[in-house]
């Protein structure tokens, strides 16, 4: 499996040091991206992997995936659960259950990859679009200036 880790941070040369001591010819660094250069890297992956040890709230990296149709595998912590099915879930610092997870949908059939990526975009379609949020936003702050008047 060809992998390639997208992001920076304070471990970024600590990694790639790794990458490149172990000679792991299958891991590439691509750095921290935005924009239409993220959007080309998840839309060309087969799947993306979220290996989080964080509690994040609502993770937009796996919103971008999710938007863009893409399976995601992703640690079961923090708001993570409550974004993907069980299926796509692993513990937190499990590596054995990560690699795991990842050949499962890895060597998944092209079909079930593209049903639950379809399903997956189509519910951040839904749950997250302008629309809503601004109908929900304008109900919060309805709901405040109603009980501070």
């Amino acid at each position: 499996i060809q992998y390639r880790l997208v992001g920076g941070g304070p471990l970024f040369g600590r990694v790639r040091a790794h990458i490149i001591a172990r000679e792991l010819d299958n891991v590439s660094c691509v750095g921290w991206q935005h924009g239409e250069k993220l959007k080309d890297v998840i839309a060309d992956a087969r799947l993306v992997v979220v290996p989080s040890v964080w509690y994040e709230n609502y993770p937009q990296s796996v919103l971008e995936a999710k938007a863009l149709g893409k399976v995601v595998v992703a640690s079961d912590i923090g708001g993570v659960p409550e974004l993907l099915p069980p299926e796509c879930l692993v513990p937190p610092g499990d590596p054995d259950a990560l690699s795991a997870k990842i050949r499962e949908w890895y060597q998944a059939p092209s079909s079930a990859r593209a049903r639950t990526g379809e399903k997956f975009r189509q519910e951040v379609e839904r749950e997250n679009n302008l629309t809503r949020y601004t109908k929900e936003l304008l109900t919060v702050y309805a709901l405040v200036t109603q009980t501070h008047s």
